[in-house]
């Protein structure tokens, strides 16, 4: 098949999970298949999709093993050479498909492509504007500095590459999406475009807002590991790879923080006494874990308001 597989791992998204497959028949790309991995759901997920009519749906079942393995099997159930992953608890415009293409067709060269995202708490109003597509000149460095990111339900791999390094690290569910996102930047290219395919709706049962944070996940433990054990990389690439960790670092210290978890969120802060481009951040974290929990979640709560 020429064109895109469409990969939706589900997992008890009953209320979510018809629209978010809707979104994805209703590409103005046509070139396309949607194959719904259904992990086990013990609610009426999988009903749903079944009551759905398209000749591009496909439904497969398999006992719970988590959403790394639920991806890793829609690659190899893929029909075609290119791989978009959509959660069951997104949604895509409809032009997200087409724009992912165009943006292959401009740099053949890159092995992973991503759009751009938009929560839906977002402010109503958006308009995308100008569209820039563009070959990261080093992804790792631009995501340590923040410059970049690649959310999972707007990225789409080559198959072959993807699996070819193992895919998603199956039992994980935190960092699995940017672990395998580095193993592929540290051997092909990455390209981007600025165009916004696609909305991210953090629901109650949604992986972000129910995983507890206390331990570094599993792109951390990577990154880890290569400073560790590489002993080819370059300077400049082992700074950015430790920047990279920082990042990631704070960021589990703000979850922590959020659900209360202080002592894990000091734990975090402080392996980035070192940081360089994440100074600010981590001080004010610093001073956030000081304060009564109520009062952190009060803080951010106002934070989210005012964006």
């Amino acid at each position: 098949m020429t064109g895109i597989s469409v990969v939706i791992p589900l997992y008890n998204k009953e209320e979510h999970v018809r629209s978010c497959i809707l979104s994805a028949l209703s590409q103005s790309f046509t070139c396309f298949e949607v194959i719904v991995i259904d992990d086990g759901s013990t609610d009426g997920s999988a009903a749903v999709v079944k009551a759905m009519s398209s000749p591009k749906l496909r439904l497969i079942r398999q006992s719970n093993q988590g959403v790394s393995a639920a991806r890793n099997r829609g690659m190899r159930e893929a029909s075609a050479e290119w791989v978009a992953f959509l959660d069951a608890d997104d949604l895509w415009l409809k032009g997200h498909l087409s724009e992912l293409w165009q943006t292959h067709e401009a740099f053949p060269e890159a092995a992973l492509i991503a759009n751009d995202y938009i929560r839906s708490s977002a402010k109503p109003g958006y308009e995308d504007g100008d569209v820039r597509r563009r070959m990261t000149g080093n992804f790792i460095d631009e995501a340590a500095r923040g410059e970049t990111w690649v959310f999972t339900s707007a990225a789409m791999v080559r198959r072959d590459v993807a699996l070819g390094i193992g895919g998603f690290v199956e039992g994980e569910s935190r960092g699995e999406d940017v672990d395998l996102w580095i193993r592929i930047a540290l051997q092909q290219p990455v390209a981007l475009s600025s165009y916004v395919g696609t909305v991210y709706r953090q629901v109650s049962n949604s992986l972000t807002s129910t995983t507890t944070v206390l331990a570094p996940d599993v792109a951390m433990r990577g990154i880890a590991a290569r400073l560790i054990n590489d002993g080819d990389l370059t300077p400049e690439l082992r700074v950015a790879m430790q920047e990279f960790a920082n990042r990631l670092a704070l960021s589990h210290a703000a979850d922590c923080l959020l659900l209360g978890q202080r002592e894990a969120a000091r734990k975090f802060i402080s392996g980035c006494r070192d940081t360089q481009y994440w100074a600010s951040r981590r001080r004010v974290l610093s001073a956030l874990s000081l304060l009564p929990a109520v009062a952190i979640r009060a803080l951010f709560a106002m934070r989210g308001k005012l964006q």
